[in-house]
């Protein structure tokens, strides 16, 4: 018998041994222990009561530190559920924001939040104390974080309306989305087939009547109030003396964008803030429309340079630390005379976009309150869908409608800021001992303000500018009491056709007299406008004239 056969033979003869439950017990790998029962997770309604946390498996109880933090993670994704999905929190947020209407408001969080937690707690079959919710709050800050770099994806190019949100390049609307975390919107709904404005455009009409190419710039301004991007370095200046429509579009502006997304600080403020928060004002802003811009001189335009050219600003809010933004509000600034500035730069004047509002709008042609009849009307969608078209053709050709170089900018921004300067040198004429009234004056400077698109002084203004002008060239003038027979030759034909006596001692300016002839009434916009054309070449020669 050969080896392999009596193996064979042993193996045969060893029968196996069956495992008893006692053995079955003993081992550890198939020892199925209460804690490792897997059930399924239970279906919660909001009425439902269960005192049996369903992902913890462990009573609910806010006696002890441990069943407070389940409470507290039972009610956050209650809070979560009952909001489907409609809850955000991002850096600097005190409270967790709520969806609502296509984007996450910060108003009324914390009070909207704190009942919606009582009311859940109480299905739930827990009492909740003032603490326990703020507790709560905490937990939910962290649940529905949402870094701020994922906050507005597509901003600079979308915006929230009423019905969608809208892509401004392109005109595309899309619905209103909790996933997408928007922070504020414009209270107007997108039509691409709008009906005509026929109101508003009646009023713009009106409004530029002989600076008609004015119209193109002003649609290409509101339309990139919706773009939040500084492609273009530019910053608007609205100037014109009372009536002539400048407050009633910054109150159109406002009704289109909602007062909520624009604010309205002043140049001065801007370039030289009284306290470091004051610039976080413009965080977040579709536009900063200032109404009534102040006269003080601008020291230093560096703010205003960085807010319209894509650089950051520093600033703080309060009680919070110090932190840096890119602006995307555009800056607009309406005035009877824009201030004067000392830091008169390229790339100050290469900004400035100036548009005169140069007719008085009264009488029959008032509409009280327009604004609010074009809301009434339904004429913002056709306003908004004006503004849009504005936008693309400025991104398209890539330059907007208004065609002034820098040099020419800076002639009229300063010939705007400095009337007076010009009309002495325009107008005025030293010869010694030579005496004109006053009233002269300030005639000649109403005609020539009118031709030249300036704005209107106050006798006061003109006198103590006009003074210091002409003195600053060395003419030295000064005010006093002639008498007619004193006056200029033309003073005093004036004087005789009045029937003045030759003893009459009127106020006069010693040591000037009026250039003439020099300026008229224009009888025709046309010729108005011929003649600001041929004062702007005078003045661009004579600017040449300096650089060479």
């Amino acid at each position: 018998m050969t080896e392999n056969t009596q193996t064979e033979n042993i193996n045969d003869q060893i029968e196996p041994t069956p495992i008893t439950s006692q053995q079955n017990s003993q081992t550890p790998k198939q020892t199925i222990t209460p804690k490792q029962t897997i059930t399924p997770k239970q279906t919660i309604t909001p009425k439902q009561t269960i005192h049996v946390d369903p992902y913890l498996n462990a009573p609910m109880d806010l006696g002890t530190p441990a069943g407070k933090g389940i409470v507290y993670k039972v009610i956050t994704n209650d809070v979560i559920r009952y909001m489907q999905g409609g809850v955000a929190t991002t850096t600097g947020d005190q409270y967790p924001r709520l969806f609502k209407d296509g984007i996450y408001p910060q108003e009324e969080g914390e009070l909207v939040l704190s009942k919606i937690i009582y009311d859940l707690g109480e299905d739930r079959g827990v009492v909740l104390s003032p603490e326990h919710v703020s507790n709560v709050m905490k937990r939910l800050k962290v649940e529905t974080y949402v870094p701020l770099a994922q906050c507005e994806p597509d901003a600079d190019h979308v915006i929230v309306v009423q019905n969608g949100i809208l892509d401004v390049c392109t005109g595309v609307l899309t619905p209103h989305d909790p996933k997408k975390v928007y922070f504020s919107k414009i209270p107007v709904a997108w039509d691409p087939n709008a009906p005509y404005p026929t109101m508003f455009h009646t009023y713009m009409d009106q409004t530029v009547k002989g600076v008609e190419w004015e119209k193109d710039v002003i649609q290409e301004m509101i339309g990139y109030m919706l773009y939040r991007q500084y492609t273009f370095h530019l910053m608007y200046f609205l100037i014109g003396n009372g009536s002539n429509g400048k407050g009633t579009l910054i109150r159109i502006i406002e009704q289109l964008l909602g007062k909520e997304n624009i604010c309205s600080m002043q140049l001065h403020d801007i370039n030289n803030p009284k306290s470091e928060f004051l610039l976080a004002a413009l965080q977040g802003k579709l536009a900063n429309l200032c109404g009534e811009t102040k006269q003080t001189n601008i020291l230093s335009a560096e703010n205003i340079k960085m807010a319209t050219g894509e650089d950051e600003l520093e600033t703080r809010q309060p009680y919070g630390r110090s932190f840096r933004f890119r602006s995307h509000a555009k800056m607009v600034f309406s005035a009877n005379r824009v201030p004067s500035t000392s830091d008169f730069t390229d790339g100050f004047k290469r900004r400035l976009v100036i548009l005169d509002f140069p007719n008085k709008i009264s009488g029959s042609a008032t509409i009280r309150g327009i604004e609010q009849k074009m809301e009434n009307c339904g004429e913002l969608p056709g306003i908004l869908l004006w503004a849009v078209e504005g936008l693309q053709r400025m991104l398209r050709l890539d330059k907007t409608s208004y065609g002034r170089s820098i040099a020419m900018n800076g002639i009229i921004y300063d010939m705007k800021s400095h009337p007076i300067r010009y009309f002495v040198r325009d107008m005025i004429d030293h010869e010694f001992g030579k005496r004109t009234m006053k009233i002269s004056i300030e005639e000649a400077y109403m005609i020539y303000a009118q031709e030249n698109l300036l704005p209107t002084l106050t006798s006061e203004e003109l006198h103590h500018e006009f003074v210091a002008e002409c003195n600053a060239i060395s003419m030295n003038v000064r005010q006093i009491q002639a008498r007619a027979s004193q006056l200029c030759k033309d003073d005093q034909a004036t004087l005789k056709t009045q029937g003045k006596r030759p003893s009459y001692r009127p106020y006069a300016y010693e040591n000037v007299v009026l250039r003439y002839p020099q300026g008229h009434t224009p009888t025709t916009w046309e010729e108005k406008e011929n003649r600001y054309k041929a004062k702007m070449k005078h003045l661009w020669d004579e600017e040449q004239k300096k650089i060479i």
